[in-house]
């Protein structure tokens, strides 16, 4: 069940408990106060961030920005609650964040990761600060970036392996990014963006949300694979549409002749929508 419906029934209950309370006494008045202790248990993990219109009654966090003492960074990663993360380049490791939004650093796996969790809005009174990771152009061999209701952008970094990206209701924006190997994108309900050059294989898999890929000049797709559920896919190729569905189970298996590249790039959607551009002068019409 979404938070915002738990959220509902719980404050119906609380006003009934409410009224029964002001309508009788005594009993009444312990009643109440029981009531009013159920609905601020049950509804202290929901933040201002599942109801945007909360946000009058309550102050955004304190941001912090400090730099982040931590070694030749290998892997990133970003898990994101509810916050808004933007990553940039720069010359060092920086975080600028609220009390909600944690880093970590292992030595031994070289792995770097920022954490945001969500934060009770009737306790608190807060919501979560809006979060920018600073990093150097060409730091990392990969990262992961999960997100829940928040969103993620990172602009014009250079990823030596892979790119990992999983959303549940949120965004992300993954812009002007160089990726040396993989690139994998998970949709349920929000939406990812990416454009940049791929040297790797490109998996897509959309359940209702919509994931957006154009992939540069430079990318080394050969072949499309994948199937098409009740969803709708498109792929163009330097401008000029290559590949449609409309869903009704359609299977994908098509080659990209003259295509310099041998990766593949895989579509699995099931009640969303995906839609691929790929800009290349080698690549003709396949069977």
């Amino acid at each position: 069940m979404r938070k915002s419906t738990i959220a509902a029934c719980l404050l119906l209950i609380g006003g009934a408990v409410c009224c029964a309370a002001a309508a009788g006494m005594g009993a009444g008045n312990v009643a109440m106060t029981n009531g009013i202790a159920a609905v601020r248990s049950g509804v202290d993990e929901l933040t201002f961030d599942s109801f945007p219109h909360l946000r009058a009654f309550g102050r955004q966090e304190h941001t912090e920005d400090k730099a982040l003492a931590c070694g030749e960074v290998e892997h990133l990663v970003l898990d994101i609650d509810a916050a808004e993360l933007s990553v940039r380049t720069g010359d060092s490791w920086r975080l600028s964040g609220g009390r909600s939004t944690t880093w970590n650093w292992d030595d031994g796996s070289n792995t770097l990761t920022v954490r945001q969790k969500q934060r009770g809005w009737w306790r608190h009174g807060r919501y979560a600060a809006d979060v920018v990771l600073t990093m150097p152009e060409k730091a990392v061999d990969s990262v992961e970036i999960n997100v829940d209701a928040g969103s993620v952008t990172v602009d014009g970094i250079e990823v030596k392996q892979s790119v990992q990206c999983s959303v549940d209701a949120g965004v992300v924006s993954l812009n002007n990014l160089t990726v040396g190997g993989a690139l994998e994108a998970d949709c349920n309900a929000g939406s990812i963006d990416f454009s940049g050059q791929v040297h790797g294989p490109v998996t897509l898999d959309c359940d209702v949300g919509t994931i957006k890929a154009k992939l540069l000049s430079g990318s080394t797709i050969g072949r499309l694979t994948g199937s098409v559920d009740v969803g709708t896919a498109s792929v163009s190729v330097n401008g000029k549409p290559y590949f449609s569905s409309d869903g009704v189970n359609k299977t994908i298996d098509i080659p990209l002749e003259n295509a310099k590249g041998q990766d593949v790039l895989t579509i699995d959607c099931d009640m969303g929508s995906i839609s691929v551009d790929i800009y290349t002068a080698d690549v003709h019409r396949g069977n």
